[in-house]
């Protein structure tokens, strides 16, 4: 864990990292820095703000990926195309992007039900993480973190920005000292960058149902024979630090189109 040199707590996570007594599984009590001593010395130094709190000898991760590919509709896109075409295809992504609106999406079947997203199979994320035997060093600045993070992340304060909106929106109008001026489409501060450079009608862009397939992601943590250590100031007389031992924890989320589980 990294402690930036800031935080009103690193004295106090500092005083915690030298003063605690761990208590280890052969039932011996040694100092904390005389537990972990070996791997990531030389770039988690704690002079630089790093701090452990945990480790583990063993990791196993696996991620599994299932895609559905999107093939261009319509003919062949080899077919009846010229080479100054295939030139400007393969030079397009090296240019600048014009800033154009996004063309609307018509839906060409009136009369057919709604679209069901859920009818299609959707993408599929799987991550499983297996966690062997570890230690872990249990800092009350851990569980701030996580909860600061969910918040950052989950939290329900969060505020969305139109980018397509233009900051400026006073209301004086295009009236000047100078008088009456008309002014265009580009020179009008109250239209987006987008708005303003897009001079030509876009074509209407036909409903392709496979942007709108659903993804759902599995998540699955398990931890195996969890020695959590709650890190205190220990004196040379003191009982070490409290332990919590867990053989075995795990977590499991499912995240559909239609709910999270």
């Amino acid at each position: 864990m990294y402690v930036p040199e800031q935080s009103s707590s690193k004295p106090i996570l500092i005083a915690l990292d030298k003063n605690a007594q761990i208590l280890t599984r052969d039932g011996s009590i040694k100092q904390r820095s005389e537990l972990i001593t070996k791997k990531w010395r030389r770039v988690c130094l704690r002079s630089a703000g790093w701090i452990d709190c945990w480790t583990v000898p063993i990791v196993a991760l696996s991620i599994k990926y299932i895609y559905h590919p999107m093939p261009p509709l319509g003919p062949d896109p080899q077919a009846d195309i010229t080479t100054p075409e295939k030139e400007e295809i393969l030079l397009s992504p090296m240019r600048i992007p014009k800033m154009r609106k996004s063309p609307a999406i018509t839906w060409n079947d009136a009369g057919q039900p709604r679209f069901d997203p859920t009818s299609l199979p959707p993408d599929q994320v799987s991550v499983e993480l297996e966690i062997g035997s570890s230690i872990m060093l249990a800092y009350g600045s851990i569980l701030r973190n996580f909860i600061h993070l969910k918040e950052n992340i989950f939290g329900e304060d969060q505020s969305f920005t139109d980018m397509e909106n233009s900051n400026s929106k006073s209301g004086s109008g295009n009236a000047n000292s100078g008088g009456s001026k008309s002014t265009s489409s580009k020179d009008d501060p109250n239209k987006s960058v987008s708005e303003a450079s897009a001079n030509t009608e876009e074509k209407p862009k036909r409903f392709d149902p496979r942007l709108f397939r659903p993804l759902e992601v599995i998540v699955s943590v398990t931890i195996h024979d969890l020695q959590a250590h709650v890190m205190k100031n220990c004196n040379e007389n003191d009982p070490p630090c409290p332990v919590v031992l867990i053989e075995r924890l795990g977590f499991e989320m499912k995240k559909r189109y239609n709910e999270t589980e």
